[in-house]
């Protein structure tokens, strides 16, 4: 690529955001809060190996994949829906029968960033000033195989919104390490570039795989992870990671045939919660399933973590 086209994109990446809110002032600290994500499938699910299907999986037609009446995806967000110290959930694949819209209005939360291709954020209390989105992955440049955005914002703790915590939510997509490790570059440049550098969670669908403890079939015998060094050379704390470091915590892919043990179980971690300033006290993930015996409300498991609060404040 020659420098005048480097240039270019450099200049282009440097104004693609929009929105961008005005720094809050300091806020008293929170109580314990939580934070979700989830890579939803546009609602449509993996079907398990029911002969005939319950579900089909391959459409986008509400009425007929996993979020139609009685389909496993919408009862799958009860979990998020029913605890009240979830303030947020990232959703990645938001199209179709799951957009952030139509995501909100099921949880009867407060608001909805819009998607840009697919990524956004849903929050229980709203946010303080507007969102803020980021382009943080141009396709065929530096790896990366599609555009991909960031979305974030100052996400209330509660209905007065007393308190915010800044929070991104993300999507991550490439042939291999090359581009993911680019796009944890150009995130967490973006991000401590931003009101609440030094404090802020980035979430989503990062699509990198972590070592095996354990291997099972489809699963990845590597040792190290480019991209994840990125995040812990900038100092983010990965709440599964910093838990539950002796187990592997698969977030992917539910019913592929071949995969997984039991079959059909999660193969790779590949969905992240990072944290700066921020101490995870838990992390368990949702929307599971029996294998192959039930159909799934995504590929993907959801991840959910509890931070013990403290001090929003502005960069």
């Amino acid at each position: 690529m020659t420098r005048v086209v480097m240039i270019a994109i450099v200049a282009t990446m440097s104004t693609i955001s929009v929105g961008r809110a005005v720094s809050p002032a300091p806020q008293p600290s929170t109580a314990p809060f939580k934070v979700a994500s989830w890579n939803v499938r546009s609602g449509m699910g993996i079907a398990g190996t029911a002969k005939p299907p319950r579900i089909n999986s391959d459409t986008t037609d509400c009425s007929l994949n996993a979020s139609k009446p009685g389909g496993p995806f919408w009862p799958a967000m009860d979990v998020v829906k029913k605890d009240a110290e979830v303030i947020a959930l990232g959703v990645q694949e938001a199209w179709a029968c799951a957009t952030p819209e139509k995501i909100r209005e099921y949880l009867g939360w407060r608001h909805a960033t819009p998607e840009r291709n697919g990524t956004a954020v849903v929050t229980r209390f709203g946010m303080r000033g507007p969102h803020v989105v980021h382009q943080i992955a141009f396709k065929d440049v530096e790896g990366a195989s599609e555009d991909q955005w960031l979305f974030g914002g100052d996400v209330c703790v509660d209905a007065g919104c007393t308190a915010t915590v800044r929070i991104y939510s993300a999507h991550f997509t490439a042939p291999d390490d090359v581009g993911f490790t680019a796009q944890a570059r150009n995130t967490v440049a973006y991000v401590k570039s931003e009101p609440s550098a030094a404090r802020h969670l980035i979430i989503g669908d990062l699509n990198f795989f972590m070592a095996n403890h354990r291997l099972v079939p489809c699963g990845t015998e590597r040792k190290t992870s480019p991209p994840a060094d990125v995040f812990a050379a900038a100092g983010y704390v990965d709440a599964w990671k910093a838990l539950k470091p002796d187990v592997d915590g698969p977030t992917g892919m539910w019913n592929r045939k071949g995969c997984g043990n039991p079959e059909g179980g999660l193969f790779k971690r590949i969905d992240y919660i990072y944290s700066l300033g921020y101490a995870p006290t838990d992390v368990r993930l949702f929307a599971t399933i029996t294998p192959m015996v039930q159909d799934a409300p995504s590929d993907h498991a959801g991840i959910v973590a509890t931070f013990g609060g403290g001090t929003s404040r502005s960069r």
